[in-house]
């Protein structure tokens, strides 16, 4: 399955801890099996731009689909 990207513009207060939970869905709205999957998320200032800083991404639940994105200080 190729990677996707995603463009989202988030705000975090400095020195706050950011946490995102995510379900991801197929394209009839149901869960995506994420069962021996990884994920993965970055911060740039622009496509293609240095990494500014990186997500800790977990898969809590793989048969359903959800995912915790988590973005500390």
């Amino acid at each position: 399955m190729p990677a996707t990207t995603i463009d989202n513009d988030i705000v975090v207060n400095q020195g706050a801890t950011f946490e995102l939970l995510v379900q991801v869905l197929d394209t009839d709205r149901n869960p995506l099996d994420l069962t021996g999957f990884l994920g993965r998320g970055q911060i740039k200032d622009t496509f293609g731009g240095t990494v500014d800083a990186s997500f800790t991404v977990t898969i809590t639940d793989a048969v359903n689909g959800k995912v915790t994105a988590t973005l500390t200080p």
